[in-house]
């Protein structure tokens, strides 16, 4: 077994929208982001739980809840070196 190490960031409310369309006054209308990794991390006990990646199933109201708790993070948009 190998041992990777990833820096991550606390996500925001931002990293998970995105424009899914536009209304018929041509503005955008924001929705979930699909596709993208994230990591949760335990409110009780601090562990890790796991990568997820926003798909069709996910549920926008336990992203909120997850932000709002700050057990969601996901990777930086530039790795540095």
């Amino acid at each position: 077994m190998e041992t990777v190490q990833v820096k991550v960031r606390k996500a925001t409310p931002e990293d998970f929208k995105e424009v899914v369309r536009y209304n018929s006054s041509n503005k955008p209308v924001m929705g979930l982001r699909l596709g993208l990794p994230y990591l949760l991390k335990s409110k009780n006990t601090g562990n890790w739980e796991g990568w997820y990646i926003t798909d069709g199933t996910t549920d926008p109201k336990d992203i909120a809840d997850w932000l709002k708790n700050e057990m969601i993070y996901i990777a930086p948009k530039e790795f540095k070196k």
